[in-house]
């Protein structure tokens, strides 16, 4: 709860006009915003860019934070659903394989499916 408190407090005074205190806010967030991402799915440099696009986010939302609530909840939705976009951003491009075991199982996968019907169906026209 010690977190919890810290960073209400920091976002009360930040949102009061503290310069200091919102600069501590937001180097506190960043270890939970990153535990969130990962705990959402989002890997490797994807984690750097939730982050960011969080940080970005609670700076544009700042006043809507009501500091008669808890902070982390606020926080938690913010970087959630920031992860999600990341997620889905990255589900829309192409992956490179760079296995050579899948070219190897694929190679020899031998002919596609219905080829062999259509070869029979040749063979037997001729």
């Amino acid at each position: 709860m010690a977190l919890e408190d810290s960073l209400a407090t920091a976002m009360a005074a930040a949102q009061g006009g503290d310069a200091a205190a919102y600069r501590r806010l937001l180097n506190a967030c960043l270890p939970v915003i990153a535990g969130i991402a990962r705990a959402q799915g989002v890997r490797g440099e994807a984690v750097d860019d939730v982050v960011q696009d969080t940080l970005l986010t609670i700076h544009k939302a700042r006043a809507s934070y009501d500091p008669a609530r808890p902070f982390l909840p606020w926080l938690r939705a913010i970087t959630q659903r920031r992860a999600i976009d990341r997620l889905r951003r990255a589900g829309r491009r192409p992956q490179e394989v760079h296995d050579p075991l899948a070219y190897e199982a694929h190679a020899d996968a031998g002919p596609a499916p219905g080829m062999r019907i259509e070869a029979d169906q040749r063979n037997a026209a001729l």
